[in-house]
């Protein structure tokens, strides 16, 4: 497929997925939107996670470019002073270092920004000579000259990127690596984007029409697992939405009604229809508005209840917080299934490559125009006249 993910080993060579919680739920809302935004082009985009020596949190190579993520945690305003230290909510933010021999130091690097480029140092270090030996009809010059994009991205909601974004904005030059061509905040929201956008600044020849450095698709994994130790993360590819996970059964006693296949990664359920996938009929008025969701999670399919007022049933005992549900399990939005207000559903779990077909589906598969951003695909032939490098995110 055209968006497959990997994830570092810790040194026993066992997968090591992100440790901290605002790594791992960035990650999973990270691919699940790659995957929506890129699935139907033919480029591949490789995801790397969690990577160690450099300990990089996300490597992306495409066929484009290569960029580095740094995620953060922190939430309120994320600000910047003259000499370029970083704060969120009025506490400076402290970048770590591992020096060898000794313990982990605070504020060895300046801000998030200067963190990444440390990493990026290093990788720019190893790529080179892998560079030197599969292209070689790339000249000294160019290779040096080969460029990688940066990030950092704020994986908390409550992270308000609006002034230092500003700030971004006329970010001197002269703060950028010589192999850091663009620098950006996002949120992982926007890191699809970021991701489209990516490209080196090299050509092949001197002369025009100038030739984009592109990596040959076959060598683009030998990139990675030459750079890293890695392998393929299958329990979060498992949550892509390449087929259905699942569906959800409406019942009126014990008749089916309706039908809803599940492919995203947060299915929510009630009665108002902007803002529930799932919308329960005008009747079953003991449903909330936004009563539960359902959400695709590393240790399986998880039910949880969003404060509704009378409450999510499941085998005639109400839930508190997560659930995991098993195939075939029932639950009731709004009580026990005494009353015609409440709403009842079964989960039918549906193993990924299944053939089978709901033909009372109700269109709950997410809308797509068929094709990437458009800055992925068309934003500009592939010999464009008038530019000596590739176009690069400003």
């Amino acid at each position: 497929m055209p968006v497959e993910l990997y994830v570092g080993k810790d040194p026993q060579g066992r997968p090591w997925a992100p440790d901290f919680t605002h790594e791992m739920d960035a990650a999973i809302r990270i691919a699940g939107k790659a995957w929506r935004t890129f699935h139907s082009g033919k480029e591949l985009f490789l995801l790397a996670f969690n990577l160690h020596t450099p300990n990089i949190d996300i490597l992306v190579i495409s066929e484009r470019g290569i960029g580095l993520v740094e995620m953060k945690s922190h939430h309120g305003k994320i600000t910047v002073e003259a000499e370029g230290a970083w704060f969120a909510d009025g506490q400076r933010m402290a970048g770590y270092k591992v020096v060898p021999g000794r313990e982990l130091s605070p504020a060895s690097y300046l801000n998030p920004h200067s963190q990444v480029q440390g990493h990026g140092d290093r990788l720019h270090e190893m790529l080179i000579p892998i560079i030197r030996e599969d292209y070689p009809d790339l000249t000294p010059g160019k290779r040096r000259n080969l460029r990688l994009q940066t990030c950092v991205c704020f994986a908390n909601p409550e992270a308000d990127l609006s002034e230092i974004k500003k700030i971004l904005s006329g970010w001197n030059r002269e703060r950028l690596r010589p192999w850091e061509s663009d620098f950006c905040v996002a949120s992982p929201e926007e890191i699809p984007e970021w991701i489209s956008a990516l490209r080196f600044e090299v050509k092949i020849i001197d002369t025009p029409p100038y030739f984009p450095f592109r990596l040959d698709p076959a060598k683009q994994r030998s990139l990675l697992m030459r750079l890293f130790a890695v392998e393929r993360w299958k329990n979060m590819e498992r949550m892509l939405p390449v087929n259905r996970f699942g569906k959800l059964q409406q019942l009126r006693g014990e008749h089916t009604v309706a039908s809803y296949s599940l492919w995203e990664e947060e299915t929510f359920l009630g009665r108002d229809p902007l803002k529930c996938t799932i919308v329960a009929p005008e009747q079953c008025t003991k449903v909330s508005r936004t009563h539960a969701v359902i959400r695709r999670e590393i240790e399986g399919i998880i039910l949880e209840d969003l404060n509704s007022h009378n409450g999510t049933y499941l085998d005639g005992t109400r839930i508190s917080g997560k659930v995991v549900l098993q195939d075939k399990v029932s639950f009731i939005l709004g009580g026990t299934g005494n009353s015609d207000k409440e709403c009842c559903y079964t989960f039918r779990e549906i193993e990924v490559g299944s053939d089978e077909v709901d033909t009372t589906e109700d269109g709950t598969r997410p809308k797509s125009s068929g094709k990437p951003l458009a800055s992925a695909t068309e934003a500009a032939p592939e010999y464009p006249p008038n530019r000596t490098t590739p176009t690069a995110r400003k």
